[in-house]
């Protein structure tokens, strides 16, 4: 019994005298020095931001067939842009004249393949110029992206009515029924294609208006067809942001979002995979360089 405790003694002096003597490893390392190595790899950087899932929604509508009312007074006509090598035309009328609120209200017929269709409240601005693309109207001629099965095209948009600028009817043609639709958003779409290392993604930028700040979604082809993302800065993040764009610096698709209620302006860097939003760091200057 009393030299079995005499051994318990003996290994405790031991253990402890390894706790204070540093000693080296085999390539003559201080151990300490390995074992802080360790720690940092295992540990989680306290700036590590966990990534973001998206949450889509199916955002897509037929449009509405229907002709011109008799009562209604044409103004003009602009061409919206091509499907199934087709032009889409739209001629546009008063539907309601100006009152002393309220401006007049226009309403297009827009015609392709022998279809009339009714797109109610677009803007004045498409009367500005001639017959043709032009300012009030966007073309884009781009598949949509996605892991959806369908195929969708989105033709153009167009300027809508509204309390402020930036409201946008994106056209949409189903290239597998034939059909056309849409959807409606506050900004202008930017594609940003696909390459070996990541994603196609059609962002649409929110450019900011009245209480709300600039922010971004996205639009793809979902398993249900064309679907859009809740809004990045505002809901999928949780803030508000002064800018927001696209960017691809050295080589790598990003997102950026401007805060600059602080001090200092920061700008914060997130790609895109999978459905997830992940904060890039260690980015240097922001590029200017458009996706």
């Amino acid at each position: 019994m009393k030299r079995t405790l005499q051994i318990g003694l003996a290994a405790l002096v031991l253990a402890a005298g390894c706790g204070v003597h540093e000693g080296t490893s085999e390539s003559g390392e201080p151990r300490t020095q390995q074992i802080q190595a360790r720690d940092d790899a295992l540990n989680v950087h306290e700036d590590f931001v966990e990534p973001v899932k998206l949450q889509f929604t199916p955002y897509f509508h037929p449009l509405e067939q229907g002709g011109a009312s008799d009562e209604w007074l044409e103004l003009g006509e602009v061409v919206l842009g091509e499907a199934a090598e087709q032009e889409l035309v739209m001629r546009v009328y008063e539907a309601e004249p100006a009152t002393e609120l309220l401006p007049r209200r226009l309403t297009g017929v827009l015609s392709w393949q022998g279809e009339k269709f009714v797109i109610q409240d677009v803007a004045e601005e498409l009367l500005s110029n001639e017959k043709g693309a032009h300012s009030a109207v966007t073309p884009y001629g781009i598949r949509l992206p996605g892991p959806g099965s369908g195929s969708y095209e989105v033709i153009s948009s167009i300027d809508m009515f509204g309390n402020g600028p930036g409201r946008q009817l994106f056209l949409i043609h189903d290239q597998e029924s034939g059909g056309l639709g849409g959807f409606e958003a506050w900004g202008s779409g930017q594609l940003a294609p696909a390459t070996e290392d990541r994603e196609a993604m059609f962002a649409i930028v929110l450019p900011g208006l009245h209480l709300s700040t600039p922010d971004m979604v996205l639009v793809r082809n979902g398993e249900q067809g064309p679907e859009m993302s809740q809004r990045i800065a505002t809901e999928a993040l949780g803030g508000q942001r002064s800018m927001a764009r696209l960017a691809v610096t050295e080589g790598e698709l990003l997102i950026a979002f401007t805060e600059d209620h602080t001090a200092e302006a920061t700008e914060t860097w997130y790609t895109w995979q999978r459905d997830q939003l992940i904060q890039v760091t260690g980015k240097g200057e922001q590029s200017d360089d458009q996706a």
